[in-house]
């Protein structure tokens, strides 16, 4: 008679080995880009920062620095890229922006006011003493949005006599 064996298995469930979580990666670049780097009056520029880590699971900030201020304008704790909306200004030179986040510092971009232009008309170049003269000013942003910052003036070259002054259009 044939003696039956049995055989005895054992089974183990395998679980994953055990390895520590490495810590979330830091920022590694950080980029400064710019919708407009010209504004005429009344219009504004959109900055956008980008970098290639959250900056919320390293405990990273990112900044949009003005350099020529020196003032942080905006500063995120969250996401991979900072918007600042709304950038402008009236006057003066152009501006300087750079983006930080730890240690890094991004490409400069630089915003600069649109040159102010302005042309002088006159309704006739041949007239005879005493006759009226049209003499139209057109400039190429409206300074009527200046709060007074801006104006147009015509003057007489020769006498130095102001002949209107327009704060508008």
């Amino acid at each position: 008679m044939p003696v039956s064996s049995w055989n005895t298995f054992s089974a183990v469930a395998a679980q994953p080995p055990v390895t520590a979580s490495s810590p979330p990666a830091l920022p590694s670049f950080i980029n400064l880009t710019t919708d407009r780097e010209e504004l005429a009056l009344g219009q504004s520029a959109t900055l956008t920062a980008t970098t290639d880590a959250d900056v919320e699971t390293t405990a990273s900030v990112i900044s949009i620095v003005d350099v020529t201020s020196g003032a942080t304008l905006k500063s995120c704790t969250t996401g991979t890229v900072c918007t600042l909306a709304s950038v402008s200004f009236y006057t003066g030179p152009p501006r300087i922006y750079v983006a930080t986040v730890n240690s890094l510092t991004s490409n400069q971009v630089t915003v600069a006011r649109k040159p102010w232009t302005v042309a002088l008309t006159a309704d006739k170049t041949m007239f005879a003493a005493g006759e009226t003269v049209l003499l139209t000013a057109s400039a190429n942003q409206d300074v009527g949005v200046t709060n007074g910052s801006y104006f147009i003036r015509i003057y007489d070259k020769t006498t130095g006599v102001t002949l209107k002054v327009c704060t508008s259009g």
